[in-house]
């Protein structure tokens, strides 16, 4: 292809990802985990950018520019597709059965993963490619109209949506019992799981983009200003920042109270 369009995704046996063949279209290809060599691919009639979802180890779920979202089996035989009003850029959230998944026409779907058939649909909004989160009995996404939504995963509707200042193209993370999302505005946004309120925000020079990171009561949080922030869960203190260099990090000796 001429461009790879998606992150990898693998089952240990085979590596998948998403590729771009201009105006000929796009498709799903699956190489051999050992030798690199490609097994098969799944032609689209347009690019592939989403982050393919392996789904209970026997079917691969993704989605395409083409509106579509396809099933097909690890062989690359087609089971299921659906088709959207728009673009298919995002990556997937499975839930007992049910797929929940983000287009461009600016709806949250929710499909049901074994034959792709709709369960609900709801429109929030425009250019929807965010991750969709599942916490506990909601689904929570970011959205361009520059709104957080948390709806019932069961039927779709609206439990709490909390609004900033921009969009949200950051996916949101969950940890103990916070939901963590940055926006365009450059903000790091924490919000109540239950009602929406904000608990936390800090202000970065530059666009987020990417969705944080948490680890040992850590969060990190990178900025299209090039720093790489972190954060202390107990007292939402900044601890210490670093900054982006080419494709290396380097954490700074720089503590801040």
């Amino acid at each position: 292809g001429q461009c790879i369009g998606s992150s990898p995704q693998t089952d240990g046996e085979k590596i998948y990802i998403g590729l771009e063949y201009g105006l000929r279209g796009g498709s799903l290809c699956a190489f051999d985990s050992e030798s690199g060599k490609l097994s098969w691919f799944f032609k689209t009639k347009h690019y592939v950018a989403s982050v393919p979802k392996i789904y209970e180890n026997n079917s691969i779920i993704f989605g395409a520019n083409d509106s579509n979202i396809y099933c097909i089996d690890k062989e690359g035989k087609f089971l299921w597709s659906f088709k959207t009003k728009g673009e298919v850029k995002g990556s997937f959230a499975v839930d007992n059965g049910k797929l929940y998944a983000t287009s461009f026409d600016g709806n949250l779907y929710c499909l049901n993963a074994d034959n792709g058939k709709l369960i609900w649909n709801k429109k929030l909004g425009y250019k929807l490619y965010n991750n969709p989160l599942i916490v506990e009995d909601r689904v929570v996404i970011g959205s361009h109209s520059k709104r957080v939504f948390a709806l019932d995963k069961d039927n779709g509707k609206i439990e709490w949506m909390f609004v900033a200042k921009s969009r949200f193209i950051s996916s949101p993370v969950f940890y103990e019992g916070k939901i963590f999302i940055g926006s365009n505005e450059g903000n790091l946004y924490v919000l109540d799981k239950n009602e929406g309120n904000l608990i936390f925000s800090y202000k970065t020079k530059g666009p987020i983009t990417s969705a944080p990171c948490i680890k040992d009561r850590l969060i990190f949080c990178s900025s299209n200003d090039g720093n790489l922030y972190c954060f202390k869960i107990n007292n939402w203190a900044k601890k210490q920042r670093g900054r982006i260099e080419d494709l290396f990090l380097c954490i700074k000796n720089e503590t801040y109270k």
